[in-house]
């Protein structure tokens, strides 16, 4: 387990799992966040509360969102290794001998590109739709505190 929080940016001993598992320590919300990915489910399914919609969407946008991001990144990195080995293979078509496979490869690499800049803004669509999202859950809590005090939100 500690390794799986370690991979995912959450530095963390096989000493302090252990702990946590024998309940000699309490969970920080760090914590509880990176067990949620390791586990794949979202914070309140981890502490056994029930599903709360908000929450979940939040998660699955969440991980819609760095899966879109990873591709996208992913792609990008392919591109630039390809495109070096086109450049090496343009230098040695002396003979003009693979005019056509480096022309079908770079035109390959332009729609893979154009396809990785559509990834990277479906991410940031996911992204302003979370961001939209916790906005108006903020916006709800303050009006139903609002009416629950007496005021007229």
């Amino acid at each position: 387990m500690a390794e799986r929080l370690t991979e995912r940016g959450f530095r963390c001993h096989a000493t302090a799992v252990a702990k946590l598992e024998n309940n000699e320590r309490v969970l920080a919300a760090e914590e509880l966040l990176a067990y949620a990915e390791v586990f794949g489910c979202s914070t309140d399914a981890l502490m056994g509360r029930p599903a709360s919609p908000g929450a979940d969407r939040d998660f699955v946008l969440r991980r819609l969102q760095g899966s879109l991001d990873d591709a996208a990144r992913t792609v990008r990195v392919a591109l630039r290794d390809v495109a070096d080995r086109v450049a090496e293979a343009t230098q040695i078509d002396l003979d003009s001998a693979d005019t056509e496979v480096i022309a079908a490869v770079r035109a390959a690499c332009t729609t893979l590109d154009t396809d990785a800049l559509q990834l990277a803004a479906c991410g940031g669509a996911v992204a302003e739709r979370r961001a939209g999202d916790h906005q108006e859950f903020r916006v709800q809590r303050i009006v139903r505190t609002a009416r629950k005090d007496g005021g007229d939100a």
